[in-house]
């Protein structure tokens, strides 16, 4: 265990919820993929799948932030 907690750890941790929800919204959209257009499920189904999209881009970012940046080893005071 590190003595301190760093903000690579805060973005790192941040980029795991967000991973999450994109995965929630992941299974939303395949819950319903079936739907034909024009309803109302395959509208939910479709901005389930864009928010999985967008979840899983920005968990990258945020994790990739944690790990690869200057942040990684600059403690929270």
């Amino acid at each position: 265990m590190p003595e301190t907690i760093t903000w690579g750890h805060v973005l790192m941790l941040a980029g795991l919820l967000v991973g999450l929800f994109a995965l929630l919204n992941l299974l939303r959209w395949l819950r319903q993929r079936d739907f034909t257009r024009g309803t109302p499920q395959y509208a939910d189904g479709r901005l389930a799948r864009r928010a999985a999209l967008y979840g899983m881009a920005i968990a990258i970012v945020l994790f990739a932030g944690g790990g690869l940046t200057p942040l990684c080893e600059l403690p929270i005071a």
